[in-house]
């Protein structure tokens, strides 16, 4: 019988876990066109200021999240990616609760983010994230959803 996958998020990858993900995303770019290899310079550079957390599978790299701080209290995820022999298992949900936790953690209230590819919303959606307010100074062809962190305190009745 196969042993269960030892699954690790960390926070503070080491430059060989990086150059794993390069790899893959090199390769799913040279076999499908998609992937995010396009943004490796947004990656690498979230990896230089510590705002890169990858998900690991036997110790091998098989998923990433990036993120910024937007304004204060908010944080944007930047880029998320699941290799695409991993998908479907539940990777990304973990990911993005960790990186939830951690935003907490730091006094972050709401996290931001862009649906790009369009593909990706019902996976944010299932995530608990929801249509982001209008605002005049997006122009965006992307869907821009977001999620409430710290719940909002109600008036007590007495």
């Amino acid at each position: 019988m196969r042993q269960k996958p030892k699954i690790k998020i960390l926070f503070k990858p080491k430059l060989d876990q990086l150059n794993e993900i390069e790899k893959w995303l090199i390769d799913e770019r040279n076999s499908t066109g998609n992937g995010f290899y396009c943004n490796w310079n947004i990656i690498k550079s979230s990896y230089d200021e510590k705002k890169l957390a990858i998900i690991s599978e036997d110790n091998q790299a098989v998923g990433f999240i990036t993120w910024s701080n937007y304004v204060e209290f908010t944080a944007t995820i930047e880029i998320t990616e699941i290799k695409p022999t991993h998908r479907n298992r539940g990777l990304c949900k973990q990911l993005v609760s960790k990186l939830t936790q951690r935003l907490i953690s730091k006094n972050f209230y709401v996290i931001k983010l862009q649906c790009s590819p369009s593909s990706s919303e019902p996976i944010w959606r299932h995530l608990g994230f929801t249509d982001f307010p209008n605002h005049y100074s997006w122009n965006s062809d992307n869907k821009e959803l977001f999620k409430i962190l710290v719940p909002h305190l109600e008036v007590q009745k007495k």
